[in-house]
């Protein structure tokens, strides 16, 4: 997450094409299958008993990170009260739910007072949330 954020805040943008080494689709796809494989792993803890402290911070970063009602509900509704009810997942719940209104007033609000691995999150949302903004600013002028 930090290596996506990095790059693309520190300099990358301004090299020539062929001298990015920088993946970022490669890099979202590695941090996928392991925050896939995180969330397995917690569901296996629970199914036995076991509570873990971070679980609510990584499944924030998911649901940040995902932003697709389709694929969250499915996962939202399997969590325990005490993650959801987490302040962490409560701003990822806002996040998504400011991406998904086209509420982009709410949703920088919730950037100025994310944690720096949420924000860096967030960032790959910039563009969407930006161009909607455009748009409903330009129709009411």
């Amino acid at each position: 997450v930090m290596v996506e954020h990095r790059c693309c805040e520190l300099g990358l943008r301004n090299l020539k094409p062929d001298e990015v080494k920088f993946d970022s689709k490669m890099n979202m796809q590695m941090y996928t299958q392991s925050i896939s494989g995180l969330q397995a792993l917690y569901e296996d803890l629970r199914e036995q008993g076991i509570a873990c402290d971070n679980e609510a911070e990584f499944q924030a970063y998911y649901l940040v990170s995902s932003a697709d009602p389709d694929v969250l509900f499915g996962r939202l509704v399997k969590l325990p009260a005490h993650v959801l009810a987490a302040p962490r997942m409560q701003r990822a719940l806002r996040v998504v739910a400011a991406i998904q209104s086209n509420d982009f007033a709410s949703f920088f609000r919730e950037l100025k007072q994310a944690d720096y691995l949420t924000a860096c999150l967030m960032h790959k949302h910039f563009d969407r949330v930006r161009e909607r903004a455009l748009q409903v600013l330009s129709r009411s002028a």
